[in-house]
């Protein structure tokens, strides 16, 4: 049982026995703030929330290790992006301190003091907060100092990640702009915007990989660049295999691809036959021929986010755009599609067209009315109800399925 007493200094003390039978005490300057750590002590005691103290003075660095060693099944860029952030921000500042001495507005106001781009910020918050879920769950912290309560990260005070940057995608007809500026590499440029391949996916095709006869390419391998190294992975990102079925278009012209090449030749490559670099391709074919175009500079990843939304922009199922490029769920290819300007405007030009004509029907049916029986109003055909007392008694309705659907 948990106590408090005033000791010589003129201090009190808090002499309890932890989850492991082992007598413990902590000091503070005022009864009041002994009570308040006794009351919150007793709660965590007795519904198994205690951590031990000594346990949240392990540095912040310790963490790291058991992080980035969960991690090793990852893929060997994504390893290395989160092994920068460590070297080059987080270890320098925070590595050495005890973990339960990082609060939340302490670290906010240094990974602002930073500067960094919006997208690095989040990204940078992201790893931290990650580091922290591991301190969590070996029972190193109460919980994440980064999170609220009920486990969704508190970036309020970070700058927000403007739209643009997250990703962007163009039209079919900017893509195919694009692409036309692109020289002898327009079925370069064509194929990610209309397959939705990632870069590694897209360099580490063989041609063995090519069914012309199916019009099909087989995605199963990747290959990652990592501070100028290539590194090549028997898997694509998600661990999944996929075929890619290729529009006509691209097919026609899948022939000449493959011409003069072995089976084990890149499908796509330089002009030495090498693996395409992606900050290469970028500098010298890709942002040229969006200049070219009169198209703001975007990323290559983008045309991705351009396959992705082109698809739904034509009609596509999500699920069948989902399994076309790869995304292990539908969550994720509906934050990759982007509506596009023309669908807004041919989405209120539909519901113009829908309102006038159902307007007119409502007008043509009720006018014979209004001479007979101008107290009751017509339903038309087909079960639709129109008229103003219809409508009247709808908004009147106070269920909680009518308040949910209009807030």
């Amino acid at each position: 049982m948990a106590k408090i007493k005033k000791i010589k200094n003129g201090n009190y003390q808090v002499r309890y026995r932890d989850l492991m039978k082992e007598q413990r005490a902590r000091n503070f300057k005022t009864s009041r703030e002994a009570k308040a750590f006794l009351v919150h002590l007793e709660y965590e005691l007795k519904n198994g929330a205690y951590v031990d103290d000594r346990k949240g003075e392990t540095p912040f660095e310790e963490v790291w290790k058991l992080f980035i060693s969960l991690k090793a099944a990852k893929k060997e860029n994504t390893k290395a992006d989160y092994t920068s952030l460590w070297k080059v921000h987080l270890g320098p500042k925070w590595g050495r301190m005890p973990i339960r001495s990082i609060s939340r507005n302490k670290f906010d106001s240094w990974i602002i003091s930073l500067g960094l781009s919006p997208r690095r910020t989040d990204k940078l918050h992201l790893v931290a907060c990650m580091i922290f879920d591991v301190a969590v769950e070996e029972e190193l912290l109460h919980r994440n100092p980064l999170k609220d309560v009920i486990g969704h990260r508190v970036k309020t005070n970070l700058p927000k990640v403007p739209n643009r940057q997250v990703g962007h995608a163009i039209s079919l007809e900017d893509l195919v702009s694009v692409a036309r500026h692109a020289g002898k590499y327009e079925d370069y440029i064509l194929f990610l915007g209309l397959t939705g391949a990632r870069w590694g996916e897209f360099v580490a095709l063989r041609v063995r990989d090519l069914n012309l006869k199916n019009g099909v390419v087989t995605i199963n391998k990747s290959i990652a660049e990592i501070n100028g190294r290539l590194v090549p992975s028997e898997t694509t990102k998600t661990h999944q295999d996929r075929e890619v079925q290729l529009p006509d278009f691209l097919l026609g012209r899948a022939e000449s691809w493959i011409s003069g090449k072995d089976p084990d030749d890149y499908l796509f490559a330089s002009p030495t036959g090498c693996v395409l670099r992606n900050n290469n391709f970028a500098r010298r074919i890709y942002k040229p021929a969006l200049k070219a175009s009169g198209i703001d500079p975007i990323r290559l990843h983008d045309l991705r986010w351009s396959a992705i939304s082109i698809a739904a922009s034509i009609g596509t199922d999500q699920q069948v755009v989902r399994i076309q490029v790869g995304h292990s769920n539908a969550h994720m290819t509906n934050a990759y599609t982007q509506i596009f300007k023309v669908d807004q405007s041919k989405a209120v030009e539909r519901l113009n067209k829908a309102v006038s004509e159902v307007h007119k029907k409502c007008t043509d049916d009720e006018m014979p009315l209004k001479a007979s029986s101008p107290t009751k109003p017509k339903y038309a055909q087909k079960g639709v109800v129109f008229g103003l007392q219809t409508l009247e008694k709808l908004v009147r309705q106070q269920n909680y399925e009518f308040r949910a659907l209009t807030n």
